[in-house]
């Protein structure tokens, strides 16, 4: 039986017992003792046919919370906030392996779930932003920094990028004898973000000059040397970009069975 069914059936059988009470109170109004035998008989039947209508309603109203808090989860989810967990050290040291990054998806515009179809633009990547985007490849969800923006000219020199023709500015960060090489990277006004080398495998030192088309953007991973970005696909179209990424929820090492990074957790890019 349909539940809207059952709940019929319960409100009819309440509609008889009141219909009953009521005749045995006005044949027994006459009689001093009619409240004594009237009140215990309709607590019961009210208790009996109103207790299970009002169990079902709870169960209803829990299941109805449920279902709502689940749609407005996925609303958030596929149109304002999202949050990801990367796989790979090509970020690293902004983005580890293992990093639960939150993905700001109203940054610059406002898409459409599970298309390129932006319907309105506010705002454009910036150099430096870290962005997460859809491969021109494969369509599979990356995260990079964006470092050549509409029209730029970008260009590798010794492993040092040049923009328009002016280099980024670096810092040497620790011994030079460290097998890892880390430099400070600064776009200008930017706070400088930590960049690595590996001078065992480079993986491009050198690349001639690319300009940037309309609506597209040159990205690269800040490990420099294992990272798989516009240095082999190319550039990245705005419709791809799906949002900014502006903080690290959590961190787990995968390393070390999933240890939890602690100092990583709620880490502001």
């Amino acid at each position: 039986m349909k539940p809207h069914a059952r709940l019929s059936t319960r409100l009819q059988n309440v509609r008889r017992s009141l219909a009953t009470q009521w005749q045995a109170y006005h044949q027994q109004r006459q009689s001093p003792g009619f409240l004594r035998h009237f009140s215990p008989r309709f607590s019961q039947h009210f208790s009996q046919h109103f207790g299970r209508i009002r169990r079902g309603i709870c169960w209803r109203r829990f299941l109805k919370h449920i279902v709502i808090t689940i749609a407005a989860v996925g609303l958030i989810r596929a149109f304002a906030v999202d949050w990801n967990e990367v796989p790979t050290w090509s970020m690293a040291p902004t983005i580890m392996a293992g990093d639960r990054i939150v993905v700001n998806k109203l940054a610059y515009d406002l898409h459409v779930p599970g298309t390129g179809l932006s319907l309105i633009q506010w705002a454009s990547p910036l150099r430096g932003d870290v962005v997460v985007f859809r491969s021109p490849e494969t369509g599979v969800l990356m995260v990079k920094r964006v470092i050549g923006l509409p029209g730029d000219t970008v260009e590798l020199r010794g492993g040092m990028i040049y923009v328009n023709g002016q280099r980024i500015e670096y810092q040497r960060i620790g011994k030079r004898g460290d097998w890892v090489h880390r430099y400070a990277e600064s776009f200008g006004d930017e706070t400088p973000h930590t960049v690595l080398y590996i001078p065992s495998r480079p993986l491009a030192r050198y690349m001639a000059p690319v300009t940037v088309p309309d609506d597209q953007y040159f990205v690269m991973g800040d490990h420099r040397d294992d990272s798989y970005d516009s240095r082999n696909f190319g550039t990245v179209a705005q419709s791809a970009i799906r949002g900014r990424v502006s903080v690290i929820a959590a961190s787990f090492d995968p390393d070390d069975g999933m240890a939890p990074r602690w100092k990583r957790f709620l880490l502001r890019l």
